[in-house]
């Protein structure tokens, strides 16, 4: 299985936002300690580089636990303390390890809301580590 470590050059063109809505997860970001693959709450596994017309860039982080878990899950498994869940369902090779998945949406709000934005990038911040966070979509708000 393909899991790159980042995706550059995400255009935007050139929209101003006040906000971005982020609808995402991550694989293999196991949270019990006796699994294989464990990440430790408060652990940053991806960034958002929102790159600005002008040359300027703002990071948005994906901390483990705060704003993505694994999007495998157990009836025992938290939730996240900073994004929510947004959508809970099943699918079968998920259902055969007796697990569910879902996804999680985390609001920025853009600190420079009169700016264009030229483009996006997502980044896994250590290739080492065995999440492999994905993003399943990205919407900008302008008001």
């Amino acid at each position: 299985m393909q899991k790159p470590n980042k995706v550059e050059g995400i255009k935007v063109g050139g929209k101003v936002c006040a906000k971005i809505h982020i609808l995402h997860a991550t694989g293999y970001g196991h949270a019990e300690e006796d699994e294989q693959g464990y990440i430790k709450d408060g652990t940053k596994i991806a960034e958002y580089h929102i790159r600005y017309e002008d040359g300027k860039t703002e990071t948005i982080p994906v901390v483990y636990g705060e704003d993505v878990r694994d999007w495998w899950y157990t009836d025992k498994a938290k939730g996240v303390t900073r994004g929510k869940i947004a959508w809970q369902g099943d699918n079968e090779l998920a259902k055969s390890f007796e697990r569910r998945i879902r996804l999680y949406l985390n609001t920025w709000e853009n600190p420079h809301p009169t700016k264009k934005i030229a483009s996006i990038d997502y980044v896994k911040t250590d290739p080492n580590s065995p999440a492999a966070p994905f993003c399943v979509a990205i919407t900008l708000e302008a008001k």
